[in-house]
């Protein structure tokens, strides 16, 4: 699996500590290079490695799923696209990706900025996830949602693309 951005590997190792998880084969990827090497210098294993990768155009590694949790909600529109794409062109099976389904309207920010951000609305009009489950905080009444899509059956990137051009003419 590819955890894209996975920041501190904070959560994530307690979930790989897991003994079944010795079989998964997890990369984590991230924009911060200091962080992928204190990663790579404290967790890394057989089965864990950190790499510098963005979203939006690194060159990403094929694996069965990315996991791509808090990290497009902080992104322009136009960067959104590019992860988008570069997600399909990956080969990836699946994407498990945040969205917040209770935003009825989408607005565009500078990359840094942070809005909820719902993914089955436009410009973006995912279709209907295969699996979605709430994200459960103690203090937080937030919707913030994980959805899964099997990108085999799911054109994201065309479904972005076209719901681009729709909103620009």
């Amino acid at each position: 699996m590819l955890d894209i951005p996975c920041g501190d590997f904070n959560w994530m190792r307690l979930v790989l500590a897991n003994e079944n998880a010795k079989k998964i084969k997890y990369i984590g990827g991230d924009v911060v290079k200091q962080m992928i090497d204190f990663n790579n210098d404290k967790y890394s294993s057989d089965n864990i490695s950190f790499e510098v990768l963005d979203l939006t155009n690194s060159n990403l590694p094929t694996t069965d799923v990315i996991f791509c949790k808090d990290c497009l909600q902080h992104l322009s529109y136009e960067k959104v696209w590019e992860a988008i794409n570069n997600i399909t062109k990956s080969g990836a099976k699946y994407l498990l990706v945040t969205t917040y389904p209770k935003t009825l309207r989408n607005w565009d920010i500078l990359d840094g900025d942070y809005r909820p951000l719902n993914l089955r609305k436009p410009p973006f009009s995912f279709t209907e996830p295969i699996l979605s489950f709430k994200e459960k905080y103690s203090k937080d009444e937030s919707d913030k949602t994980m959805i899964l899509y099997d990108l085999s059956k799911t054109k994201l990137s065309e479904a972005c693309l076209q719901s681009n051009f729709n909103d620009k003419h």
